[in-house]
């Protein structure tokens, strides 16, 4: 499979993933392909149609700010794990290739 440059994208596609809670297989597949073709030429997106409610994704959003306001030594405590999970420092990457990418992550 031919990788792209996610460089060169002008914008940051909005993939809707309603239809992957429905029963038609074709809209099910189409959503899934969005978010491969997504992933791979831009490597992140907005997602709708997700049904998680406002007061959720607010919540979220707060709690994240909140983590990453706190001391940078906190934050170390937690880092990312074999499995992906915890904190990664900023302009730090565990995956090959992508430290081009200077920002600090929590999964």
């Amino acid at each position: 499979m031919a990788e792209t440059d996610p460089s060169g994208f002008t914008e940051i596609p909005v993939v809707d993933v309603a239809p992957l809670a429905g029963d038609d297989q074709a809209a099910k597949r189409d959503a899934a392909e969005a978010i491969r073709r997504a992933s791979i030429d831009v490597g992140f997106f907005y997602v709708s149609g997700h049904a998680v409610p406002r007061h959720l994704v607010r919540a979220t959003h707060l709690a994240a700010k909140y983590f990453f306001l706190l001391p940078d030594a906190t934050k170390r405590s937690i880092i990312v794990n074999r499995a992906h999970r915890g904190y990664v420092p900023f302009a730090q990457t565990t995956q090959p290739g992508l430290a081009h990418f200077a920002r600090s992550a929590a999964n």
